[in-house]
């Protein structure tokens, strides 16, 4: 490629230049637009097609097409900041080595995604997700401060055009009579109100007429009913984490803690059932009432210890643990008991009870095979509750009422 490229390769990064690059300051992330927490229906979302990938592409941005100032056939920046100064950035119009191969990268995920799609097999399907994963790695490998590649001056500016280009989306969004309930990096989501599917679709042909180069915006999806979550800090929306309801009865989560790797089955599938039902229901009352009766089990000690099992992977030798988490304690009893062990191996534990009075949840750990009952409290309030706690503060719930089985309040009681 070189070769094909007539580019000379850059020279690997000696340790004073690694040294210096890893002291600069860290250039500014992507725009999040905050969520107000509640639970919504008619939803619809858009998302970049690899955002960062054809920001490169369609900007010409690398090492090589930076310009030390501004030329007549160029691409600028929007303002950014860095090093502390506010500053923008101009790139040669001229195609680049990195832009160039990836734009065919990114061409050949495209061309196996859609063979994929026409013909469903394994190897189109490994062929797809490698080309999308060389094409998503290279934002990050030009603001790595060890690559041959190194431009913090590009890293920063792919940034600022993301930032740029999520917030024009959603100010034409909402320019075009739509609630705009969040945004994210590459995608926002929005209401239909009034409006149809044809409307919503003449909106994305449109704002795809306006975007440069390769860039382009895909419908994800219409949606039933969204469920945005608050903070475990307080009544703020949280970011990156939402459940949403297909048309066709499918689920969309993220940034949901389902797959915790220190939760126990009970804890997600607590998490999972509560927000399904709330989607399909759209309110909280069954869901309310399946938590009450998951918490009067737990006490009255009518769950299986099976689910309450806690599992977790062993990621490097038990020797090399220097923090003692409940894992390690447990891999430790397994190491007395000469059962084999070695990082990679699943660990599995459960807290139990003590007769003895013993603050660290360490202290409880007790092998699957060891007879002991579970620890009620530990289970409700270290399980249970933060699998759903921010869920129902939506619907001004306070699921530590109900744990500690106090008369359950509203917000708006008060």
């Amino acid at each position: 490629n070189l070769e094909r490229f007539n580019e000379i390769p850059e020279k690997r990064p000696t340790n004073d230049e690694i040294r210096e690059r890893r002291h600069r300051d860290s250039v500014e992330g992507a725009f999040v637009y905050e969520p107000t927490p509640g639970l919504y229906k008619n939803i619809v979302m858009f998302d970049f097609t690899s955002m960062h990938t054809s920001i490169i592409i369609s900007m010409n941005i690398s090492k090589s097409t930076l310009l030390s100032k501004k030329e007549k056939n160029s691409y600028k920046s929007p303002e950014l900041t860095l090093d502390g100064k506010k500053t923008v950035f101009y790139f040669s119009k001229k195609p680049g080595f990195i832009p160039s191969l990836l734009k065919e990268i990114l061409e050949k995920r495209k061309n196996f995604k859609e063979e994929y799609l026409k013909n469903p097999n394994q190897i189109t399907l490994a062929r797809s997700n490698a080309f999308k994963l060389l094409s998503a790695s290279v934002h990050g490998y030009i603001g790595f401060f060890g690559a041959r590649y190194y431009s913090i001056e590009s890293s920063a500016s792919i940034l600022a055009f993301v930032r740029r280009f999520n917030k024009d989306i959603i100010e034409k969004v909402k320019k075009a009579g739509y609630e705009v309930i969040y945004g994210d990096t590459d995608s926002i989501a929005f209401l239909t109100g009034k409006k149809k599917k044809e409307d919503v679709k003449k909106l994305l042909k449109k704002l795809n007429s306006e975007l440069p180069g390769v860039m382009e915006l895909e419908l994800e999806g219409f949606f039933k009913r969204g469920l945005w979550v608050t903070k475990r800090t307080g009544t703020f929306g949280a970011k990156k984490k939402y459940a949403l309801l297909g048309e066709d009865e499918k689920l969309k989560v993220r940034g949901f803690e389902t797959v915790r790797r220190d939760w126990c089955n009970l804890a997600r599938e607590v998490q999972n059932k509560v927000i399904k039902q709330i989607l399909e229901d759209g309110n909280e009352k069954k869901s309310l009432k399946y938590l009450k009766e998951i918490v009067k089990k737990i006490k009255q000690r009518e769950v299986n210890k099976e689910d309450l099992t806690i599992r977790t992977m062993l990621k490097k030798p038990l020797s090399e643990y220097k923090a003692i988490s409940p894992h390690v304690v447990a891999a430790r009893k397994m190491q007395e008991k000469e059962i084999p062990i070695s990082d990679g191996n699943l660990i599995e534990y459960y807290i139990a009870e003590s007769d003895e009075r013993k603050k660290l949840v360490r202290e409880k750990v007790k092998l699957p095979e060891e007879k002991g009952q579970y620890n009620i409290k530990y289970y409700l309030e270290r399980q249970v509750l933060p699998a759903v706690e921010n869920i129902f503060q939506v619907f001004n719930i306070d699921i530590k009422e109900i744990i500690e089985g106090k008369k359950q309040t509203k917000l708006g009681d008060f």
